[in-house]
Formats: structure tokens, C-alpha cells, sequence
């Protein structure tokens, strides 16, 4: 009976509790590290997510949040053709332009905005940056719900004097901000569709901002990456302290530290790993330096470069005396490894791991760039060793601050000889600079961000 009493009291406090909705972009990268914000929210709010697939409902649901399936189809993302074929039609260039001038993607997006208030009811709403058109519908239909941003990538505005968060070099003399190229005149006589479905993208999205009466203060930005709205509240996912200067900050923008999760739940991991982390565990007890490798979901196949960058870092520390790799990368990457190359003695590979369990007694963690793994890599203390893979985003600005900031080095994933990357690896075992560095860092940030400074930030800015 006390039992029973107790879960229909604690039944009735989540029925009393407020609503919170997370409109996370489509990519496991951006998912993840908003599990730390929706915990932060969940102690007043009962929080939902709205996803576009069944592996992402699928890491909601088992973290603990409630899930909605949503389409990928957003406003102003010049997804119109992929929209429209998704309609069994084969979108022509007419067919697109009839979309723009009929808002047909937008209508569609509002009935699944309203779809999801109206079965949620939230009084918060949390965007991500890379869906911010959503705002507009809430702005326009909505006014009285809440509504913030967040981004799980470090500030994508230009700021004077610093490099923009795609790049790779820190020009600190004469530095100058490339803008956007035109279209030029010969390249649209040659191909005019491209250009006038661009424009027309961009005409749309300013109408609809003009007639959803977006005010002057939270004037439209777009820049290289996102597409945005100033003065709307933008939580970023990682210690300022990792940017290169707290002067890029903007007034409306709150860093919130590592946001690390520790009991976070991991989906599709590799099923051979629970017996195989016994081998990595009386590895690192014999005194073998565990080096761990993770390039995340980047590469689908067996690419020849991936497998060419995985044989350099297995050339790289076959002779480095006491060193264990363990290596996470699609099957058909290892697949090919294991095949050509016989008797790999040194090395452990799987699909997916828990990284936070093989970050907690890795040496180096050999990474993309990705500033998920990087943040797990600070809360770990283990430094870093980046080749960037994706030149349009973070990875390059990410790893030009680690090295910035003295938590690692970087090298070049096509061109990085077998030698210079085994030079680097052992520069990072045997340097403790970095490590020494690493600690503080992490030291620094974890003294900073503490759970008043969440809970105080949270309530000024939902009060």
C-alpha cells in the first residue's frame, strides 16, 4: 500500500511538472552532449525531444526523456528537393520553384510544430542553432512559450582578430575576414538554375521573417555556418575557456563547461566489446600506454583513406615500447585491417565503444576533431591528437585550440607521414607538459561551471 502511495505521488509530480521540448538537428554528435542541458531542465520540466529517426528515439528514450519522431525538413536549409521527392515527385526545377513561392516546406514544418505543442504543451522550447528557423514559427504562433538556442559547437560568429571556426591558421598579423563570393555572370549563363534557386531560397526566408514581425532586436544573422537570430539566448555546450579569447563571446551567449554526462546510456556499441575490454583492462595493468582512436562515423566503407591512416598509426607505434591501440571505426575498415595485415598483436578494433569508459584509461586519444570526443577528452585529462576530416566546420578550429591552449597536437590526415606521427605520439607519451596542461584545464573549467552556476543561469534566463 506505501508502495503504491509512493508512485502515485511521485506520478502526480510529473504530471504537475512543467513541459520542455529539445528540437535537436539530425546528428548523433548534436544529441549527445544535449543530454547535460535536458538533465539540467529535467529537475522543473518534463522534457521530450524531437527527433527524426529510430536510432536517435532510440538513445532519447533509453537516456531517460521521452521521444517524437519529427521529419528532417526545416525552413530555410534548401532541403525543397529532397522534400519534394520524398513525395514520389522527381523535383524539377519547376516544381521547386513552385515549392518556394508556395511555402509548401514551411506549411509543412508548421503543422509539426503546432502537432508537437499541442501534444506536448511546453512552456520552454530548446533549438539548436542548426535548426534556428524553427524560432520563427514560435515567434509568429507562440509567443508565450520560452524559446532558447543551443550549440554543441564553439562560437560561429567572426570576430576581428581571430580565426573563424573552420580554420585550420591563426593569422594574427593583418588578419582579414574572407566573405562570401558572388555568383559570377558567366557561371550563371552556363548553369542559371542553381544560382535563381538560391536566390529564391533567400527571398523566401526574408519574406517569411518579415511577415512573421521577427523584431529589430532579434535581427536575422547568417554567416558561414548557421543561420540565426541575435539576442535569442544561445547556451553553448563547452567551457569559454576553450575558445581562443573570452572576447568572442556575445552578450547573449552562455558557455556551460564540458557538459559531460556521466551515466550517459550508449546505443549500437560494438557486441564483442564487454569481453574484449578485460584484454584492454590487463593491458593497461601490465604498463602498456593505451592509445585510443576514434574517427567517429565519418567514413561509411573500408575508404582507402581511412585504411591508409589506420596502417600509419599501427606503423607509428609498433615500435614504441609498451603501447596498446584500441581503435574504433566501421567493421568494414577493420574488416580490411585485419585481413591484409596478419598477427596485429598491439591493437583492438570494434565498431563503436563506450568512449567515455575507454577515455577513462586511455594515454592519447587520436581523434577527428569532432568537439564531443574532445570534450570527453578534457574530462578524462588525456590528451589529444587531432587530424581533422571536415574542413567545412569545428574540427580544424578545433584542433588549432589544442594546440592554442597546449592539450595536445594536430597533423594532417591525408598527407602525415608514418614518422612524423610516431614523432607526435611520443612527444605526447613522454612530454608531461601536456598532460600537466590538460589537468589544469580541466581543473579550471570544472571550478567554473558548477551546478549553482547552472541552476542561476537557468533561472535568469527562464524567469
Amino acid at each position: 500500500m506505501h508502495s503504491h502511495v509512493m508512485l502515485c505521488d511521485r506520478t502526480n509530480v510529473l504530471l504537475m511538472k512543467k513541459k520542455a521540448l529539445f528540437i535537436p538537428a539530425s546528428i548523433r554528435s548534436h544529441v549527445l552532449p544535449s543530454f547535460f542541458l535536458a538533465d539540467l531542465f529535467s529537475k522543473d520540466y518534463d522534457v521530450t525531444y524531437a527527433v527524426t529517426n529510430k536510432i536517435l528515439e532510440e538513445s532519447v528514450i533509453k537516456n531517460g526523456f521521452k521521444a517524437q519522431q519529427i521529419s528532417k525538413y526545416k525552413v530555410g536549409a534548401n532541403l525543397e528537393r529532397t522534400f519534394i521527392e520524398a513525395q514520389g515527385k522527381k523535383g524539377s526545377f519547376l516544381q521547386l520553384v513552385q515549392c518556394y513561392f508556395t511555402n509548401a516546406l514551411y506549411w509543412h514544418r508548421k503543422r509539426e510544430i503546432d502537432r508537437l505543442v499541442e501534444c506536448i504543451k511546453p512552456v520552454v522550447v530548446v533549438i539548436d542553432i542548426y535548426n534556428s528557423t524553427d524560432f520563427i514559427f514560435f515567434h509568429s504562433y507562440y509567443k508565450k512559450i520560452n524559446v532558447l538556442f543551443f550549440n554543441p559547437m564553439p562560437s560561429t560568429y567572426k570576430v576581428d582578430g581571430f580565426p573563424i571556426v573552420s580554420e585550420n591558421v591563426w593569422l594574427r598579423d593583418n588578419f582579414s575576414i574572407v566573405t562570401n563570393k558572388r555568383t559570377k555572370l558567366s557561371d550563371f549563363i552556363k548553369a542559371p538554375q542553381e544560382p535563381l534557386l538560391d536566390w529564391l531560397s533567400q527571398r523566401q526566408l526574408r519574406e517569411l521573417i518579415k511577415s512573421s514581425k521577427v523584431p529589430v532586436e532579434f535581427e536575422f544573422v547568417k554567416n558561414k555556418f548557421v543561420k540565426t537570430f541575435r539576442n535569442v539566448p544561445e547556451l553553448l555546450l563547452l567551457p569559454l575557456e576553450f575558445e581562443f579569447s573570452p572576447i568572442v563571446k556575445k552578450d547573449y551567449q552562455h558557455y556551460l563547461g564540458l557538459c559531460q554526462r556521466v551515466g550517459r546510456i550508449d546505443t549500437e556499441l560494438d557486441n564483442t566489446f564487454d569481453d574484449k575490454w578485460k584484454i584492454i583492462l590487463e593491458k593497461k595493468q601490465e604498463g602498456q600506454r593505451i592509445i585510443y582512436c576514434s574517427f567517429g562515423t565519418f567514413f561509411k566503407a573500408a575508404d582507402p583513406r581511412m585504411l591508409d591512416f589506420i596502417n600509419k598509426v599501427l606503423d607509428a607505434i609498433a615500435t614504441i615500447p609498451n603501447t596498446f591501440l584500441v581503435c574504433s571505426v566501421n567493421k568494414y575498415v577493420s574488416r580490411t585491417l585485419l585481413t591484409k595485415r596478419k598477427n596485429i598483436d598491439n591493437a583492438l578494433f570494434f565498431s563503436r565503444v563506450p568512449q567515455l569508459k575507454v577515455l577513462e584509461i586511455a594515454d592519447i586519444f587520436i581523434t577527428h576533431g569532432g568537439l564531443g570526443g574532445m570534450k570527453e577528452s578534457i574530462f578524462h585529462k588525456v590528451p589529444m591528437l587531432v587530424y581533422p576530416l571536415d574542413p567545412h566546420y569545428d574540427q580544424n578550429g578545433n584542433s588549432l585550440k589544442v594546440e592554442h591552449h597546449g592539450i595536445g597536437l594536430r597533423g594532417n590526415f591525408i598527407y602525415e607521414q608514418t614518422k612524423y606521427m610516431q614523432a607526435k605520439i611520443k612527444k605526447l607519451l613522454s612530454d608531461r607538459m601536456y598532460k600537466k596542461n590538460i589537468i589544469e584545464f580541466n581543473a579550471k573549467v570544472n571550478n567554473t561551471y558548477t551546478p549553482s552556476y547552472h541552476k542561476e543561469l537557468l533561472d535568469r534566463l527562464l524567469t
